[in-house]
């Protein structure tokens, strides 16, 4: 959220007043025009539907002896509709999407003038209006975001592809085999943040992190095969060996757990290997990934302890190895761990090394070293080893977008992807701020914001950011929600870095302020998992403290936290994720308890709650100059309108082709009207319409 303006522009009321013709407003416009085979056999007349409705049209022409065909084309360029035959020809359709439409008339025989007439829906008085997209499609997608890799004795790669919430297949040549995975509610094949995969017996076996669970596929053809009924904490990596009989096993690293959990390739449990956290013999801390040898052994990414820690394959401590550093041979938060045929073991460590060492740790080689291009990363997570004497050795580069692939001989040979998100779109938006014209949105996935101008109608101008955690500026990890501000008299951005438990401000060209408020924990002043923020017209700046359940309001300048609230005691706050303010009052998206709560914002007394029963989730809020009150309800695929005293006026929106999963809002009053604008994460953009 921001503090808004409400400062007519003359620059940004001409572009509005560009963006939203009055005929948006309107059920039906008339066309006319000439078309003929020996000349412009084409033309096209687009019209803006606000709401779902039936679409009608009728095109009739002057020479009955020419041929004319009439097409509608939806706001994807996709034609839907097509009618033929004698005039005058018409045709019915139901639209399901807002936006841009098209009609097309196509000369088919001679040429001939022609006039058009289409009727739409015309939403009730008050319903939101479509006015512009920013961003849309898959251009704001990187090739892969691979924080898996794992390899057939074919030579076949297997990807675990994070941030699109899929699995990837390439033959050895490096051309795609298969895609599985679309982004959903939870179902088999459906994935959330799959954080690593598995080969074994011509199954991919996938750590779907986000829905705490094991899904099982076909190596051939990506088919789902089964999904395992165990419901995991935190699953980071999983591995496949054998045990000690040469039996299959898959190892699942639970990290939330500190160990390994080993199970037959069905899915029942064998054991537990190690506990913690700690770092005793047999004990491990934020486990990452897990493999074994030809005699059953099993090797530990062991994580926060920096070393590899290996069990025999009953589970009892034997050994560890591994020495603090950044160099080759070092290492520095291990995440990833595979085994050779020979029985040597290949660690993928943050420190963008891969080393190769004997089974008892003597260090062998390295593979890649840190940095950009091809055979280097910057953000190494995974490693995989091929079958043979001589095998390749392959490296998932997560924030280069690619996979490394060496000889063994550590030449670098081949590289697979590489192509980033382009400038302008989005992977799953998430955060809105708007002061002026000027739009902020937080690309959560791509890790980085985004700032489009009112120049030209909602045009790219610039990027800040990159993956990172603990580093200090610019590194963000999975930011959310921002907000605009001022520091010294200028514009600036704040940004809940979410999982970095903390919030950043920067000026409005990406360059940091240098102040940066939280660290993780429970203690008042501490953050865990900030999802969003807010500023006051006193320069104070308020948090939703997501993790811990509650709303902080802080003085950048000193002397940190003012006052924090956990909501009313009798339902305290439950994963709050927005907050937004207006006339001394803060509004809170009460996610878990299906509500707004209303906070005075000089003290965080609670003034008000409502919408529980409006509600199936509350992950955005907004409120507008006359004191409505604007909730994204993300599970319905839709936006509620509150009125200022906590009446229901409207639900808007109710399919994931208007919005899936709309997270944060913001809204903008000018000299022109009122916009609200919704980041419709799962459609990769960010929608605006009017409301005033």
């Amino acid at each position: 959220m921001t503090r808004r303006s409400l400062r007519a522009g003359i620059v940004l009321a001409t572009v509005l007043l560009a963006l939203a013709p009055v005929r948006a407003l309107a059920a039906s416009q008339a066309f006319s025009g000439t078309v003929s085979v020996s000349g412009t056999s084409f033309r096209s007349h687009t019209f803006d539907v606000a709401t779902t409705g039936t679409i009608s049209a009728t095109l009739d022409w002057n020479d009955a002896g020419a041929a004319l065909n009439l097409l509608l084309y939806d706001p994807s360029g996709t034609m839907v509709k097509k009618a033929s035959g004698s005039k005058p020809e018409s045709l019915s359709y139901q639209a399901t999407v807002t936006g841009t439409w098209k009609l097309g008339v196509k000369a088919v025989v001679g040429s001939a003038n022609y006039s058009m007439s289409v009727t739409y829906p015309n939403p009730p008085l008050g319903t939101p209006v479509y006015v512009r997209t920013i961003g849309g499609g898959t251009s704001g997608h990187a090739d892969m975001y691979p924080s898996g890799v794992d390899v057939d004795a074919n030579g076949n790669v297997y990807v675990a592809d994070t941030g699109d919430d899929q699995i990837l297949s390439f033959a050895a040549n490096g051309s795609h085999r298969w895609t599985t995975g679309t982004r959903g509610n939870k179902a088999p094949g459906r994935f959330e943040n799959p954080r690593d995969v598995a080969l074994l017996n011509g199954k991919v076996y996938v750590a779907d992190t986000g829905y705490n669970r094991v899904q099982v596929l076909n190596a051939s053809d990506g088919s789902v095969s089964s999904v395992w009924s165990t419901r995991f904490g935190t699953i980071m990596g999983i591995g496949s060996g054998v045990d000690g009989n040469g039996n299959p096993v898959v190892l699942v690293a639970e990290s939330s757990a500190n160990t390994i959990r080993v199970f037959t390739p069905a899915g029942a449990l064998i054991r537990s290997v190690g506990s913690g956290p700690g770092s005793g013999a047999g004990q491990l801390n934020g486990s990452r990934d897990a493999t074994t040898d030809a005699d059953g052994n099993v090797y530990v990414a062991d994580y926060a302890n920096s070393r590899v820690a290996k069990f025999s394959p009953s589970g009892s401590w034997l050994m560890a190895w591994g020495v603090n550093g950044t160099g080759p041979g070092e290492l520095k938060r291990p995440y990833g761990i595979a085994a050779d045929d020979a029985g040597n073991v290949y660690v993928a460590d943050s420190n963008d090394y891969i080393h190769k060492f004997t089974n008892t740790g003597t260090f062998i080689r390295t593979y890649g070293t840190p940095g950009e291009g091809a055979g280097r990363f910057s953000m190494l997570r995974r490693v995989a080893v091929g079958a043979g004497a001589t095998p390749n050795v392959y490296g998932a580069d997560l924030w280069n977008y690619k996979i490394e692939v060496f000889g063994q001989g550590a030449a670098n040979i081949d590289t697979l992807g590489g192509t980033p998100p382009a400038d302008g779109f989005f992977n799953t938006p998430y955060g809105i701020a708007v002061d002026g014209g000027d739009t902020f949105v937080t690309d959560m996935v791509n890790q980085r914001v985004q700032r489009f101008s009112s120049d030209q109608p909602y045009a790219w101008v610039l990027k800040w950011g990159k993956r990172g955690w603990g580093e200090g500026n610019p590194g963000f990890n999975w930011p959310k929600g921002l907000a605009i501000g001022s520091n010294g008299g200028s514009r600036s951005v704040w940004v809940a870095d979410t999982r970095n438990n903390r919030v950043q401000e920067f000026f409005a060209d990406g360059t940091p302020t240098g102040r940066v408020f939280g660290n993780v924990g429970a203690a008042i002043g501490q953050l865990k998992w900030p999802f969003d923020v807010a500023t006051t017209s006193t320069g104070n700046v308020l948090v939703a403290d997501t993790n811990n359940g509650r709303v902080e309001l802080w003085n950048p300048s000193g002397p940190g936290v003012v006052w924090a609230s956990t909501g009313p005691g009798a339902v305290p706050f439950s994963k709050p994720k927005a907050v937004d303010v207006a006339a001394g009052k803060v509004y809170v998206a009460d996610t878990q308890n299906h509500r707004v709560v209303v906070l005075d914002a000089s003290d965080g007394g609670v003034l008000d709650s409502y919408g529980k029963d409006d509600l199936t989730s509350a992950d955005g809020v907004a409120v507008d100059p006359s004191g409505d009150v604007w909730v994204s309800d993300p599970l319905k695929n839709r936006v509620v309108e509150f009125s200022s005293n906590g009446s229901l006026i409207q639900r808007f929106g109710s399919s994931s082709a208007q919005f899936n999963k709309p997270y944060h809002l913001d809204v903008l009053s000018d000299g022109t009207g009122v916009f609200l604008f919704v980041a419709d994460a799962w459609n990769d953009r960010i929608q605006v319409f009017q409301i005033g």
